[in-house]
């Protein structure tokens, strides 16, 4: 009985852990993102540099996110390193803004939109497994929040919702 509490709380302690580090990695990524962007047609203005860069961001990702999230949201690849890669990508679209030249900044950008793509997917397949861990045996056929039991204790997660 102890070693199978014991082991809940682990498994609990994992759960909230793998939360709160995603969670706290996508704050620090997307902050930095949204920042860069939103500076993109001020510091790069020379020849409209900046505006071009972002549209290669953006109209990437949404050519490419029918085409790959799909995939990556149903688990393949695995969605921590997915995310791990995402991150990489845009760790490689910031430095490119360091020097913005339409030779560096621009396919820079195009990967950027495939980060964009692959983060979010991945940051939603890594969510839904969580929560697939967190459903217990007897509640699968039933309806489940998502958040459900990340936080609250499990006697509040068995009298359903």
């Amino acid at each position: 009985m102890r070693t199978n509490l014991l082991t809940y709380l682990l498994q609990v302690w994992r759960r909230r852990k793998n939360f709160i580090a995603l969670s706290i990695g996508f704050l620090l990524i997307y902050t930095a993102f949204r920042s860069i962007q939103a500076l993109q047609s001020s510091i790069n203005a020379a020849g409209r540099l900046g505006v071009v860069a972002m549209a290669c961001v953006h109209g990437t990702m949404a050519i490419v996110c029918p085409l790959l999230a799909p995939t990556v949201s149903a688990g393949r690849p695995p969605p921590k390193w997915t995310v791990v890669l995402a991150a990489v990508l845009y760790v490689g679209w910031m430095t490119a803004n360091l020097w913005p030249h339409p030779f560096t900044l621009l396919p820079a950008s195009l990967v950027a939109g495939v980060a964009q793509c692959i983060g979010w997917a991945a940051l939603i397949a890594f969510m839904r497994s969580l929560q697939r861990d967190e459903v217990s045996p007897s509640h699968t056929s039933g309806t489940s929040n998502f958040g459900e039991g990340l936080i609250g204790p499990p006697s509040l997660r068995r009298g359903g919702w």
